[in-house]
Order: C-alpha cells, then structure tokens, then sequence
C-alpha cells in the first residue's frame, strides 16, 4: 500500500511561505500604513537636550519652548515634568502647577511621584489654592512684613504712622544699616518673591531638569513594548519540544527552532490592547533508532498583545497552517504499525499551534521572550494517532 501524500516542495511551501511573510509585513505599504502617528523620536530627542541647554543656562522661556516642541513631536510625560520645573524655577507658579499636574496625569505610575506630589503642595500654599488648583484673589507677600513693600531702606521718617517715629527719633537715620539687612528680601523685584517659597531651590537646574529619570536618552524616549514608531517585528526563538501524543511507546524532547515576523496595528502606544498579524516558520525533529523524522511547519499567526507595565506585555497566539514531515520510514513510530506501507515524498498535515507569550523590552528596539506552546495535528490517514507535543521557548525580537 502506498501512501497517498504530496510533496512539500515549491508546488505547496513556497506559495505558503510567500502567503506567510506577505502576512507578516502587511502594512508596511497598505492602507493601515497611515493611521499611524507621525512621531519623530529623533526630533523629539534633540529638542529635550535642547531645552535641557536652555535650562542649564537658566534661560527657562527657551527651554519651555523646546520642552514643547519636543511634546509635539513625541508625547512623552518627561517633556510635560520638564516644563512644569522650568515654569516653577522661573517663579510661575500656577503653571508650573498645571504641567505638575498634567504630568502625574499622563504618567500615574511615575517613580518620582512622591516628589511631584510634595511640589504641587507646596506650590498650591503659595498661590493660596483651595485644593482644586484655583488661586485665591489675595496674594500672600503683602502679610509677610508688616511694612509697606515699597518703602525704600532710607525713607521710613517718611511715614506718617505713630511707630515709625521710634526707630526715626535718633538722628543718624540714613546710617541705619542695621534694619536694611532683612529689608532687601523685600525690596527685591517681584519675579524673585515666590522663588524662595518654592522647594528645592538650592538644586542646580541641571538635576532639577532630569528630575532622577536616569539618563538623558531614558528620559526622552523611555523604552515601551508597543510604540507605534516601531509596528514591523522580526523575532528568532530556540527551545525544546516534548511529544505528547502520536508517537508509539515513548520519545525523547528534541530541539526546535522558530523565524518569526508581524505587523502591529494601533496608533496608540499607551493602548491596554493592540492586534498583531504575522507568520512562523519551525523546526523540530523526532529521533528514531537509525534515522530522525523531521517537522518543518509554517503558520499564519494572528495575536492578541495585552500592554501589562510600560515594559512588559502578554501575548496570546493562534497559529494555523501546515507542517510537513519528511524523512519517515515504513517502520516509523508515527505510522500505524498494522499497516504495510510505502512511504513516498513529504507526509503534510493541518496544524494549529497555541500559544502564550511574555515580552520584556530590553532597549528601544529590542526584546526577549519567553513562551509557551502547544503544536497539535489531527491524525492523519495511516498515522499511528493525532501528533501533538509541547513546546518552551525563549528568543529575541527586534522591532523596527
């Protein structure tokens, strides 16, 4: 009896394989390519060591401008953080309070929120807010000294009130050194007023501007697993398959091997959940007393990417397509053994392969992953039973 197979040659694996990685660039120049957002992360990066220029210089208005630019170009909270401490250095203070704000607002898991936090409090006391951000009409440096502000060191024989003739009565009234000391403070311009009130002036700007963020790169373009610039993925996986089912009496795991490729759809990074469309291409082989049967599959790979930390995403997989398997023998383990057979070319057979994935990004642009899989096909005619076998997994993906 002969088996009635065909071969996986370029009559089935190339046209399949074709169908495959056209999946898995899909995008790249159809109609999804225009819904994604036009960022320019390198803009972006340049306009934040700018403004950080401008900061370290104290030039504050030309540092928020940049600040602002660079938001526009790439929306990253470090940018809104920036301009909230460049407003507040500059003695704005209901500003500096509206950009603190929006800050924890776009970023609510901000390592440094306790020292936001302790700011807009702080903040908020000088302008006399009542707790929902609005300032109140009177302005607190009129009851810090009792005399008038605009008085000058050497004019308080002036006043006409009954207790200024006390420290005017002795003559030397020009000479009075002693009292001008703390009267400076106040005499200062206005701009310079709420600047002592506010926290943290000793700090240098240059560290005020970073704000602890890590470095300068980290800052402006902190590392996500989903970023819309960044939709094509290329990833390669080594592992070890265990043989669940199909395989008469028992066999031992063997290597296997995966190229993987997809498209990310989804203009918004910060989505809780984006849809992913890709393919794979696998290797395994089963190890047979004289010889080895080996699995080569390619799948079709819609995916489902859960966005669980700012690093960190989970991935659910349902691949479909063929594998073929080729080098078998008429005493193969896989076969059924109370059939004689003669094998002729490659045995193909459906193939689903489900799947769990975790991804960690490492940088920008690359990732490691680990998953777990689950490689099932049906039993084919004069095969032994229904093959399925497990598979872990872990790899690199790069995204670009």
């Amino acid at each position: 009896m002969r088996i009635s197979s065909f071969r996986i040659g370029s009559s089935v694996v190339a046209p399949l394989i074709a169908v495959v990685l056209a999946g898995a660039l899909l995008g790249g120049a159809g109609p999804f390519a225009t819904s994604a957002r036009a960022d320019d992360p390198q803009r972006a990066k340049e306009l934040y060591q700018e403004g950080t220029r401008f900061f370290d210089l104290g030039q504050f208005d030309k540092a928020i401008d940049a600040f602002q630019s660079g938001y526009r170009e790439k929306p990253d909270p470090i940018f809104l953080y920036n301009i909230a401490q460049a407003y507040r250095l500059a003695g704005d203070a209901n500003k500096a309070l509206f950009f603190y704000k929006g800050y924890l607002r776009n970023s609510p898991k901000a390592h440094n929120r306790a020292d936001v936090e302790q700011k807009i409090q702080a903040l908020q006391k000088q302008v006399g807010e009542t707790g929902q951000g609005q300032a109140a009409a009177p302005r607190p440096p009129s009851p810090t000294s009792p005399p008038s502000p605009t008085s000058t060191p050497g004019t308080d024989s002036m006043r006409p009130p009954a207790p200024p003739p006390a420290p005017a009565a002795p003559p030397p009234a020009a000479t009075t050194p002693a009292a001008p000391p703390p009267a400076p403070p106040a005499s200062s311009p206005a701009p310079a007023a709420p600047t002592p009130a506010l926290p943290g002036p000793s700090d240098s700007p240059a560290s005020e501007a970073i704000g602890g963020t890590a470095t300068l790169e980290a800052a402006a373009l902190p590392p996500r697993v989903l970023d819309d610039a960044l939709p094509v993925d290329l990833g390669v996986g080594v592992g070890v398959d265990s043989w669940s089912s199909g395989v008469q009496g028992k066999a031992n795991a063997s290597l296997a091997l995966l190229v993987s490729g997809g498209y990310t759809f989804g203009a918004d990074p910060n989505a809780a959940i984006h849809f992913r469309i890709g393919g794979s291409l696998g290797y395994t082989f089963l190890k047979e007393p004289t010889y080895r049967d080996t699995f080569l599959s390619a799948l079709v790979v819609p995916t489902l990417l859960f966005r669980a930390t700012n690093r960190l995403a989970i991935s659910v997989e349902a691949g479909i397509g063929i594998v073929g398997i080729s080098g078998m023998q008429p005493n193969s383990v896989l076969l059924d053994p109370k059939l004689t057979l003669k094998i002729s070319g490659t045995q193909s057979l459906l193939e689903v392969r489900p799947a769990l994935a975790a991804q960690y990004q490492l940088t920008h642009s690359v990732a490691g992953f680990a998953a777990f899989a689950i490689d099932y096909s049906p039993k084919g005619s004069h095969f032994y039973q229904a093959i399925s076998r497990t598979e872990l997994m872990l790899g690199v993906t790069l995204r670009f």
